[in-house]
């Protein structure tokens, strides 16, 4: 006699490992050709299925995107609350992001952060765009609400300054992305490397309430 809850169960693991196997397949062909240049097919062609089960699982290539950044979130996180509780909250931010650059152009890894280094145009995403900008938002200002609350044990309105904080972070991390597409999208040589980018922006970010304040560019 067949065990339905088996065969259910088997189904749903091969469902997990199709789905799997097609975002391992966009990460590694995003990190080597770029979003822009990447085909639905050829996801479908490395992870092994046809273009028509692809589209079982995604509405097209922008949402394997999406989702990979939404998957890898927790590991830029846990870098923000890793950093040492006397950095202030956004050079706390500012430090894990370019370390995690910085990593994954050693490591040569095709994961979020390399994602980010593709530095192209991304069309199309629309509401996931906005959705992810979102969680982002809320992943940040989580990550800096635990910070905020580990150095001080009586906080005064910490979800608020925490959202602020995250919100800023986001959007002052958003800016540099933008400029550094501005910058290749008119041909700009030699262009300043996206660390850079992101230290000068949140170096603008901190002129804009003090304007005696100066980020350092120094990731310990």
């Amino acid at each position: 006699m067949v065990d339905v809850a088996e065969v259910v169960g088997r189904r749903e693991l091969n469902k997990l490992a199709t789905r799997q196997a097609l975002l391992d397949a966009a990460n590694s062909l995003f990190s080597v050709r770029g979003y822009a240049a990447t085909t639905v097919r050829e996801i479908a062609d490395r992870a092994g299925v046809t273009e028509r089960t692809f589209f079982r699982y995604f509405a097209g290539k922008e949402e394997l995107l999406v989702e990979d950044l939404v998957a890898q979130m927790p590991v830029i996180i846990e870098s923000i609350k890793a950093r040492p509780d006397e950095e202030p909250p956004l050079v706390a931010v500012e430090r894990a992001i370019v370390k995690l650059i910085e990593l994954a152009l050693d490591r040569h890894e095709p994961n979020a952060v390399s994602l980010f280094l593709d530095r192209r145009p991304v069309s199309g995403l629309g509401r996931s765009a906005a959705s992810l900008t979102l969680k982002f938002e809320e992943a940040m200002a989580s990550a800096l609400g635990d910070r905020l609350a580990r150095l001080d044990p009586a906080p005064v309105d910490i979800e608020f300054r925490a959202a602020v904080y995250g919100r800023t972070a986001v959007a002052v991390l958003r800016s540099a992305l933008i400029h550094d597409l501005q910058l290749r999208s008119i041909g700009t040589e030699p262009r300043p490397p996206l660390a850079g980018l992101i230290h000068e922006a949140f170096a603008v970010a901190s002129e804009a309430w003090d304007p005696g304040v100066v980020s350092t560019p120094s990731v310990q």
